[in-house]
C-alpha cells in the first residue's frame, strides 16, 4: 500500500476510536487549539483518540508492506506528528497524553477520560510486528523549503539567511523577536548585512482568549523581510 501524507491530515482524516463520538473528538480538538499547546502535544493527544492514527492504519494493513511517503508542516520532522502518524509507530502514551491534558487544565468529555485514563487509547509502538514491513520516506520537509526559497534569493542577488526551521511559541512572541533581528540588520548591519533576504519557518501557536477565534498556526515557509 502507498501512502502519502501531509500536513493537515489529522484533520482530514478521522475515524474515533469505539465509545468516542465525533462530537467528542471535536470538542477536545476545540479545548486543544485554545489552551496555546504546542502541535507536538496536540497531536499527542488527537493520537490517542483515534481509530486509524498512531499506526493503527498500517496495522489493519498487516501483512501488505506499507510505504509511506511524507510532506511535513511540523518542526522536527517527526513522522509521528505529520498527519498523526497513522502508518507509524507512536513512542508517546496515554499517561503522555493525560499529562498534558492536565498541565492545560481542559475539561474533556467523560468518554474521553475513560479512554485515557484506562489505557483502551493505547497507540501502537514502535516494535510492534505488524510494522516490520513498513517504510517511511521523506519527500518534503520545511528545511527543504527553506533551502529552494533561498536558491530562488540568491538567483536574484539577494544573499539568502535561513534562521531556522523549527520555530516554535506563542506567536505575537515569536514575531517581536523576528522583527527585532530584521531591525538590527537595516539599523546596524547586524547580524547580516542589507541587503539581504532572512528565511524562517516553524509553527507558532495562539492562546485563545475570552471569545476570541484562533488555535495552532500551521507551518509556512515565510521570508522575514527584504532588508535593504
Amino acid at each position: 500500500m502507498l501512502c502519502l501524507m501531509a500536513g493537515r491530515g489529522s484533520a482530514l482524516l478521522a475515524l474515533p476510536l469505539a465509545g468516542v463520538t465525533l462530537e467528542d473528538k471535536q470538542a477536545v480538538n476545540r479545548a486543544l487549539l485554545r489552551s496555546g499547546a504546542s502541535i507536538g502535544e496536540m497531536n499527542c493527544v488527537r493520537r490517542h483518540l483515534s481509530g486509524i492514527k498512531s499506526g493503527r492504519l498500517a496495522a489493519a494493513c498487516h501483512p501488505a508492506k506499507v510505504i509511506t511517503l511524507l510532506i511535513s508542516d511540523v518542526p522536527g520532522d517527526d513522522p509521528c506528528d505529520i498527519a498523526s502518524g497513522p502508518t507509524v509507530g507512536d513512542p508517546s502514551t496515554c499517561a503522555d497524553a493525560r499529562n498534558i491534558v492536565s498541565r492545560y487544565g481542559m475539561e474533556l468529555p467523560a468518554s474521553v477520560r475513560h479512554v485515557l485514563e484506562s489505557g483502551a487509547g493505547e497507540s501502537v509502538k514502535l516494535n510492534d510486528p505488524r510494522l516490520a514491513a513498513c517504510e517511511v520516506r521523506m519527500i518534503a520537509t520545511p528545511q527543504m523549503a527553506l533551502e529552494a526559497a533561498a536558491e530562488i534569493a540568491r538567483q536574484a542577488g539577494v544573499t539568502p539567511h535561513i534562521l531556522g526551521n523549527a520555530f516554535e511559541g506563542e506567536a505575537r512572541v515569536v514575531a517581536k523577536v523576528m522583527a527585532g533581528i530584521a531591525r538590527q540588520v537595516v539599523s546596524c548591519a547586524q547580524p547580516f548585512r542589507a541587503p539581504c533576504v532572512l528565511l524562517s519557518g516553524g509553527e507558532t501557536t495562539v492562546t485563545v482568549r475570552g471569545s476570541g477565534r484562533g488555535g495552532g498556526a500551521r507551518w509556512l515557509p515565510r521570508r522575514l523581510c527584504n532588508c535593504r
